[in-house]
Parts: structure tokens; C-alpha cells; sequence
């Protein structure tokens, strides 16, 4: 499963929409995550592999985010 996330940082609007987005993806085996992350008009990419226990910490941490 591949998925794109387009990151602003600065954004928590942004952050929120990528939580609600997380909550609708069915979680196993391992995800390919491509984060797009825009700053001050240059895009970066980053690529990652993400075992099933960094995805787990991951949204451990978007959970913690207010809604």
C-alpha cells in the first residue's frame, strides 16, 4: 500500500487532516510512506519503509495531536 502525505509543518490544520486520513487505513504488514514536506515553496521528499511497531509509535503520536 503506497501512500502520499502531503506535509506543511507549520500547519496543524494540515496534521489533523492527515490524522482523519490515518483513521480510515486498515494497519498490517508494512507501509511504504511517501511524505512530500513543502517549505517556503521547495518540495522535499522522503521516502521510508515502516515496520507494523514505527507505525504503531506513529499514531501513537497523531492520536496525541487536539482534535
Amino acid at each position: 500500500m503506497i501512500i502520499l502525505i502531503l506535509l506543511r509543518p507549520k500547519l496543524l490544520s494540515q496534521c489533523l487532516a492527515v490524522k482523519s486520513v490515518l483513521r480510515k487505513i486498515s494497519l498490517g504488514g508494512l507501509l511504504r510512506i511517501s511524505v512530500d514536506a513543502f517549505d517556503k515553496g521547495q518540495a522535499y521528499k522522503d521516502r521510508m519503509e515502516v515496520s507494523k511497531k514505527n507505525v504503531d509509535v506513529f499514531m501513537g503520536y497523531i492520536k496525541a495531536l487536539p482534535v
